[in-house]
């Protein structure tokens, strides 16, 4: 595995919220390619909770800033379930596939369709699992590189591998 790209970017470059957006919009296109036919990804850098709001087009994958202040993973992880379970109130059950990132750090989540929101993690077959005690992992070096590579490698290569089975432990 190569070293991290943002290996020498400073910690005060991670500060700036529209920089580390970028960082992460870039990540995500370069992961999921862009194209003009409807088997082709697409990375939204504004998407609504609700097909309502988005006159019910879809959004393979999004970027956006739910809030910007001090706040920890936990809150992070809390304002994601509040855009997702939104979603649900508002339309029906939808299944989600989230980031969350503060700085260099990032977490990736899978909403289960309803009310919960599960920390990601890779066992040690080298799958995509439910785990709560994963920390969150730092790009800028390269164990947090290869876990996001590996992550967004398995999103990419099993589009079937859907957030609700991994959030409900359907591997099968």
């Amino acid at each position: 595995m190569a070293d991290s790209p943002y290996l020498h970017f400073p910690d005060d470059y991670w500060q700036v919220e529209w920089r580390v957006n970028g960082i992460w919009n870039g990540i995500l296109t370069y992961c999921f390619p862009h194209g003009i036919t409807e088997d082709n990804w697409i990375v939204a850098p504004e998407v609504y909770s609700t097909w309502f709001n988005t006159n019910g087009y879809r959004a393979d994958l999004c970027v956006i800033a739910l809030e910007t202040n001090d706040d920890q993973e936990q809150q992070i992880g809390q304002q994601i379930l509040n855009w997702c379970t939104d979603g649900v109130h508002n339309y029906q059950q939808f299944y989600c596939w989230a980031i969350g990132t503060k700085g260099k750090f990032v977490t990736f989540y899978a909403f289960d369709g309803v009310n919960t929101l599960y920390p990601l993690g890779i066992n040690a077959a080298g799958h995509i699992v439910r785990d709560a005690a994963v920390n969150p992992q730092d790009i800028t070096d390269q164990a947090g590189w290869a876990f996001v590579n590996q992550v967004l490698t398995a999103i990419r290569n099993d589009p079937q591998l859907t957030a609700a089975r991994i959030a409900n432990d359907d591997f099968d």
